[in-house]
């Protein structure tokens, strides 16, 4: 297949602006949304290179009916789709998948008192989608983002995070954990696991971990889901399957 041939399940997007957060650290956004998708799901992306065409698989940042919006990492090395993204400027254009993919969406959870997004890195991106929704006030009286990061810059959205704290009038608390730098004010040392495992963040979140009045998404590096679901186990939470049922749901990064 030539670069000019569209195959049935590819579409152009243009990219029409861009957030460098800090090195590395970008978001793309695009000029047309997406048909159908729920806050939470992903879509393939794709550029053509030299290699051929590389493609990944990013959440989307974006709220259902909006133009589609992407954080992605910079990772380099072989094969990666995501130096090439870092080339893309505003009016250049991407491969975009024509369907959403993905079951990890608030659909799945149970309703409870208080919802838990746990979070490391780029993970942010699909509550950046839910948090544009009115789906997780529908369905829980409180949220709590833990957003796990190496440094403070790494933390993307952070502006409008903390007007949604505001407009939300104190049923959003945003923790951000930073484990390779001093902590800014109102921010957790070190990992969320550690945070998790003696009593900082139920402390700061001023909500407890109860199953029975709680559900938790993890989103992020396969460590920190795996460490987190253990800490959990302990205190009776259990995985959500595929009819629902669960209290912890989850989305592995790679």
């Amino acid at each position: 297949m030539n670069a000019e041939e569209t195959p049935k399940d590819w579409r152009r997007a243009e990219v029409s602006g861009r957030i460098d957060w800090t090195d590395g650290l970008f978001t793309l956004k695009t000029s047309s949304p997406l048909a159908v998708f729920r806050a939470g799901q992903y879509v393939e992306l794709a550029l053509d290179t030299r290699e051929g065409r590389l493609e990944r698989p990013f959440s989307i940042a974006s709220a259902p009916g909006e133009p589609l919006e992407f954080l992605v990492v910079r990772v380099d090395g072989d094969g990666e789709l995501s130096p090439h993204l870092d080339d893309v400027s505003p009016g250049d254009s991407l491969w975009v998948g024509t369907k959403a993919q993905g079951t990890f969406v608030l659909s799945r959870t149970g309703e409870g008192e208080t919802l838990w997004m746990f979070a490391t890195g780029s993970g942010i991106a699909p509550y950046v989608s839910m948090l544009r929704t009115e789906e997780p006030w529908e369905r829980f009286r409180n949220v709590v983002l833990v957003h796990g990061l190496r440094r403070r810059a790494d933390a993307a959205y952070r502006d409008e995070l903390e007007r949604r704290v505001q407009e939300r009038n104190g049923r959003l608390r945003v923790l951000r954990c930073v484990s390779r730098q001093q902590p800014g004010p109102g921010d957790l040392a070190g990992r969320a696991t550690a945070a998790l495992a003696d009593g900082r963040l139920a402390r700061a979140a001023g909500a407890e971990f109860v199953p029975e009045r709680s559900h938790v998404l993890l989103c992020g590096n396969p460590a920190m889901v795996r460490d987190v679901t253990a800490l959990l186990d302990e205190r009776g939470f259990r995985a959500n399957g595929p009819d629902g049922g669960g209290h912890i749901t989850t989305e592995l990064y790679w």
